[in-house]
């Protein structure tokens, strides 16, 4: 898929100005060049070092079945799986799990089809699939930690009594 194409497809179904940023795997870095070429207006952001800087940057987010998937969920940004090499990943030597069918991605095969998946997208429908992927995989974050454990340090070095619960 050409980033123009999908750039005027993001504008047309949700409005606004949207700029694509490619990012290429690492072990590909050396092509990001190329696959700017055939994207033009696209942004290469493949040496930008951090990735959780680009995806809260993100309104959405498209990918393979690069684990950024995971980073984008925690995120809480809408994920979209462009995987034109479903079969030969899903059937091939690497194989998935099982859990590639309750992600709470749609999951296409052809750039029509991503197109498709986003005019087709719910925000609702998302928040309730991706709510219950995290409750699925035993995620309980309540976006707290970081206090919760200062609090636990601080009663510690007290010498108070922690409630670990």
């Amino acid at each position: 898929m050409h980033a123009e194409a999908l750039r005027k497809q993001l504008h047309k179904r949700l409005g606004g100005t949207w700029t694509i940023l490619i990012r290429l795997h690492p072990n590909a870095r050396e092509h990001e060049a190329e696959v700017l070429k055939t994207n033009p207006g696209a942004v290469g952001v493949t040496n930008f070092p951090d990735l959780s800087a680009l995806i809260m940057t993100a309104d959405l987010v498209v990918t393979d079945f690069s684990s950024v998937m995971f980073d984008s969920l925690y995120a809480d940004r809408p994920t979209f799986i462009l995987a034109q090499d479903y079969d030969d990943y899903v059937n091939g030597e690497r194989g998935v799990y099982d859990i590639i069918h309750k992600l709470p991605f749609t999951v296409t095969k052809t750039p029509e089809a991503l197109i498709s998946s986003i005019n087709q997208f719910s925000p609702d429908e998302y928040t309730h699939k991706r709510q219950a992927f995290l409750n699925l995989i035993g995620d309980h974050e309540s976006g707290e930690s970081a206090v919760l454990l200062a609090k636990h340090v601080v009663a510690k070095m007290k010498g108070e009594t922690v409630d670990d619960a």
